[in-house]
């Protein structure tokens, strides 16, 4: 046995017939307020330390000129740090009777890639300038963008409800209803 206590509570069982629905839809244009930048840094040597210490070195110096330029430490991340061996083929000699390996490691790639987000836009170019000075690989960007995104969505959504209340009001008004 089944016992309902409260079905639809607050609601009329019959489906509302006065009411009218409006749909609004928002844009936004907002200037950016960021630029993302991402390079890389590689080096490849003999051994893994030698490769890391050519890569780190490169690194501290492109470092310290992002640093020089006012950009903290919160505004650059490392997206990517890879060490790879790199490899040779040995062919057998004709007329051998025992072949090398047919690979051979000839030495290790180490790269970092780094992304750094510019907040003064107007030192992007010098940046981006110093970069290519300091022999860094991959140079991706600028990207300009919203730093918070949000801000573009809520300006987009106010918009939209704004339009939908306008045509809301223009509706009732027209059918003499408020």
């Amino acid at each position: 046995q089944t016992i309902v206590v409260a079905k639809g509570f607050g609601r009329s069982s019959m489906p509302a017939t006065d009411t009218v629905t409006v749909q609004g839809t928002g844009q936004a244009m907002l200037p950016p307020n960021v630029a993302r930048v991402s390079f890389t840094i590689e080096h490849t040597a003999t051994t893994v330390i030698d490769a890391q210490s050519a890569t780190t070195k490169q690194s501290r110096a492109v470092l310290d000129f992002i640093q020089g330029q006012g950009i903290g430490e919160k505004d650059v991340k490392t997206l990517s740090y890879n060490i790879s061996p790199q490899y040779t083929t040995v062919r057998c000699p004709k007329n051998a009777t025992v072949c090398p390996p047919p690979v051979k490691i000839t030495g290790y790639q180490v790269s970092e890639t780094i992304q750094v987000t510019v907040r003064d836009l107007s030192v992007t170019g010098y940046l981006m300038g110093g970069f290519g000075k300091l022999g860094v690989q991959n140079l991706n960007g600028p990207a300009f963008a919203l730093d918070d995104p949000t801000v573009g969505y809520n300006a987009a959504r106010a918009d939209a409800i704004n339009k939908a209340k306008q045509q809301a009001s223009l509706l009732a008004k027209q059918l003499g209803v408020s």
